[in-house]
């Protein structure tokens, strides 16, 4: 049992929802429609592309700001 927990993100119940978490992130990034492609300010070149989600905050319907949502290495 304890390898199937470790292949499921870890041993406790916030390991492995830390692992789902990540999991449809990085699904999402790929497939979803508001994925997109961003570049640093401070980076120059060309090839600094970081892919990341741009949601709409429904919180504050008064502006227009959007949550960005990149993987944390980033």
């Amino acid at each position: 049992m304890k390898r199937r927990l470790e292949v499921a993100g870890g041993t406790t119940q916030q390991d492995r929802m830390i692992h789902d978490k990540r999991v449809s992130l990085d699904r999402a990034l790929i497939y979803s429609y508001q994925g997109a492609n961003i570049r640093i300010l401070d980076k120059m070149d060309n090839d600094s592309h970081i892919r990341c989600l741009i949601n709409p905050d429904k919180l504050k319907m008064d502006y227009d700001d959007k949550i960005l949502s990149v993987p944390f290495e980033t």
